[in-house]
């Protein structure tokens, strides 16, 4: 796929990690910088129909082992990359109401809220 890769985040607790997207992806990759070829873990828009594009993700503050991902799909999930990929499920999965998720930012003083950015307002999710 040689569509451009739009959105970076490098995993502050696990070096080796990074989560990237695709222009208009319908999914965020986890790669490890060790075999970068091969992502480690997709993470997909909507766990249930697999609609919609990646708007934004955050790697946790506190766990090397999560990301949290939004989409224009309303949703934003958190996801454990230890999971074996026959479990790969969000540990939580938040929904916009109808309303595109645009924007996410864990808090540094506090690693169980996380802000979420719903069309015209920010939501604090307690995760």
């Amino acid at each position: 796929d040689m569509r451009p890769l739009v959105r970076l985040a490098w995993n502050a607790l696990d070096t080796n990690y990074i989560a990237t997207m695709l222009a208009d992806g319908p999914a965020a990759l986890v790669l490890d910088l060790r075999l970068p070829s091969i992502p480690v873990m997709e993470l997909p828009a909507s766990p249930t129909d697999g609609r919609g594009a990646i708007n934004a993700f955050a790697w946790s503050p506190s766990s090397a082992h999560h990301i949290v991902t939004a989409s224009d799909h309303h949703d934003a999930c958190l996801w454990d990359i230890a999971q074996s990929s026959q479990q790969r499920r969000p540990l939580v999965d938040y929904s916009g109401e109808s309303r595109h998720i645009n924007q996410l930012q864990w808090s540094s003083r506090h690693p169980q809220l996380l802000a979420v950015g719903v069309d015209d307002s920010v939501q604090v999710v307690h995760v």
